[in-house]
């Protein structure tokens, strides 16, 4: 059996996904997007993603990359802003999985929920004072979580409940 993966993201554990698909005698095949260039991949209909028909596209966002804005500075914005800016990371993601699903209609779509490191004067601040992005992370996971809701082709991997469950 053969399944082609292309995964629009991190390549850190592509090795360690193909060997354990070929251990369950499947034949993966990889494409990985450029960093930071998964959405310019969606959006072109010529982008190799969609060149080899996938059976499963994992879109696997970071969640500091995704909230770099807030954590450069989080005395920046309040805590609706943040929500709000949240929302809209959501709302973008959203958009890709729809036109990836219109495209792909018999691929399967894996996107994930974030979690971003406390570190830095983030420790202090999430539970002792209006600033921290927690907020927004919260309200972007929702969102996320909703995708899967009604389209059997989108899977949400629940990232930062696996990151909270392992300490």
């Amino acid at each position: 059996m053969a399944t082609d993966v292309p995964r629009v993201g991190s390549d850190a554990s592509a090795d360690d996904v193909k060997a354990a698909l070929r251990e369950r005698g499947f034949a993966p095949s990889f494409w990985i997007g450029g960093f930071g260039q998964y959405a310019q991949d969606v959006l072109n209909p010529a982008s190799d993603l969609y060149a080899h028909s996938p059976d499963i596209v994992v879109l696997h966002l970071d969640g500091e990359d995704l909230f770099h804005e807030l954590l450069k500075n989080p005395f920046a914005s309040r805590s609706e802003a943040r929500r709000e800016h949240a929302k809209g990371l959501a709302e973008q993601l959203a958009s890709l999985v729809g036109m990836l699903s219109a495209r792909l209609p018999k691929t399967t779509i894996i996107v994930n929920t974030v979690a971003v490191q406390p570190l830095g004067a983030l420790t202090g601040l999430q539970y002792n004072s209006e600033f921290g992005i927690q907020d927004a992370v919260d309200e972007y996971n929702q969102a996320v979580g909703r995708m899967a809701e009604g389209n059997l082709s989108v899977v949400v991997l629940d990232v930062a409940g696996l990151i909270a469950w392992s300490g």
